[in-house]
């Protein structure tokens, strides 16, 4: 039987199992056609971002007295905000949960009881382990993954700091001591005084970390850098 679990959550903890093995959605990529453009035959095509995936899980239980277990399982499930979703087959991997709902409960037998449980997964499929790498002030890592990674960098040194992650540089005027740079959150700060930030970054963007192979750099007084980041997988 294939179970489920929902961070702390597991289907079979609660006498709950799949009626069937869902089909696992593949992320699509915005796509706009502009026709009718003067001096363009064929119009043009524009390529926007992965869109987040619908997936639906059938799930019955068999259960003495049933409604007490569901009672439960909807009160910890529905509770929760955003989490993570893993298959008992694909332990290493899990998807990221940005919404759910449960569907009616059909009940005809006081003994089962089968609903849906509907989610939207954001585009990717996440490696359970994070890939942290350390140096002192240069350092490659290497993203296996299918797609870009976007890395939370930290830096310990002071004055002025230039930044480079391939091709791409950032400016850290004013650095006390050390700064987080976390290129998920669009955020940077100093993790001893967090909400008081005095450092300023220049950049055209954050960095991110291309599949295969990547160099990030620095240059300044630097005495360490470590960059961690999760392997995405479409």
């Amino acid at each position: 039987m294939l179970d489920v679990y929902f961070d702390e959550i597991v289907l079979s903890h609660h006498n709950l199992c799949l009626v069937e093995r869902p089909l696992i959605p593949t992320a699509e990529r915005e796509v706009v056609h502009h026709d009718n453009i003067d001096l363009l035959d064929g119009g043009l095509t524009e390529f926007g971002s992965l869109k987040n995936r619908p997936i639906t899980l059938k799930v019955n239980i068999l259960e003495e007295n049933l409604k007490p277990k569901l009672r439960e399982f909807k009160g910890a499930f529905l509770n929760k905000r955003s989490f993570n979703m893993i298959f008992g087959d694909d332990p290493e991997f899990y998807h990221r949960v940005k919404s759910a709902k449960i569907g009616n409960i059909e009940n005809e037998f006081y003994q089962k009881g089968e609903f849906n449980i509907d989610m939207i997964l954001d585009p990717f499929e996440y490696y359970k382990h994070r890939n942290i790498s350390k140096g002192t002030n240069s350092i490659k890592v290497d993203n296996r993954g299918t797609y870009k990674a976007l890395p939370i960098i930290h830096i310990k040194g002071t004055g002025n700091i230039v930044l480079t992650v391939n091709d791409i540089s950032m400016t850290i005027e004013g650095m006390r001591d050390q700064i987080i740079i976390d290129c998920e959150k669009l955020d940077y700060y100093n993790p001893l005084t967090p909400n008081t930030s005095t450092e300023k970054i220049h950049t055209k963007h954050f960095p991110e970390l291309p599949m295969g192979w990547n160099t990030i750099s620095t240059k300044g007084n630097v005495s360490s850098i470590e960059v961690e980041f999760k392997e995405r997988y479409l």
